[in-house]
């Protein structure tokens, strides 16, 4: 599954979170699962940034990536504090099948409704920095803020929008996992599950990248999308 969501997340911008936050949590806490999707987004955010650094604009990114900073403070208190109970996994399973629902329906909306692309005032920035740091640092998610952010600042750079969300990924991720390892809240037991997650969304990464300029990314997001639905549902269920 991380390989999946990270050969996604290469060649569409989104992917690793969903996937795994759509598993995980059926059997480990949501605090854990954050934990460890965080510290797979800074690996294969690192991959793409590498490959892509001169696409990085950052004048025009670093305040959106403060606002997204203050959002990551702000769900490293709601997760220190209600991380390790049930109650979130429903939480979490009613967000990630509105997240995955709207993704679904979304090409639809786009093609009825032709508006002109605009670049992202300093409000818009706000808010879906906020969001987007709130809801990537509770459950590794966040990324549809920060596609939909960069997509209206670089609606025809497509490496430019791939970097720059994997650059927020890396220094978000960073972020909360210091704020979170200060706390105490990594454990040994965490490290297996890091090991393999990083092999994974690394390989995912490459291949996705390799495959950038022939894979469908529609056609493989769309079926995924529908498995998230499912689990996402199981989640809400039997939690």
């Amino acid at each position: 599954m991380v390989f999946l969501g990270a050969f996604l997340q290469s060649i569409s911008g989104i992917g690793t979170g969903l996937v795994v936050v759509s598993v995980l949590p059926l059997f480990m806490t949501v605090k854990d699962t954050t934990l460890l999707i965080l510290t797979i987004l800074i690996f294969g955010g690192l991959t793409a940034a590498i490959k892509y650094y001169r696409y990085i604009e950052w004048k025009k990114i670093a305040e959106f990536l403060i606002y997204v900073l203050i959002g990551r403070l702000v769900a490293f208190f709601i997760l220190t504090t209600y991380g390790e109970l049930d109650v979130i996994k429903v939480w979490l399973g009613g967000f990630l099948f509105s997240v995955a629902l709207y993704q679904l329906l979304l090409p639809r909306f786009s093609k009825k409704a032709k508006v002109a692309r605009q670049s992202p005032n300093r409000l818009v920035s706000f808010t879906l920095g906020i969001l987007a740091g709130i809801v990537g640092g509770l459950f590794g998610i966040g990324g549809m803020f920060v596609a939909t952010f960069f997509i209206m600042l670089y609606p025809n750079q497509r490496f430019s929008y791939i970097v720059s969300i994997q650059v927020s990924a890396i220094i978000s991720s960073i972020f909360s996992i210091s704020l979170h390892a200060a706390n105490g809240d990594i454990e040994a037991s965490l490290l297996p599950y890091l090991i393999v997650g990083i092999i994974a969304v690394i390989l995912g990464t490459v291949v996705g990248f390799k495959s950038l300029d022939k894979a469908k990314p529609q056609t493989i997001k769309r079926n995924l999308l529908i498995l998230i639905l499912i689990a996402s549902l199981n989640l809400m269920l039997f939690s």
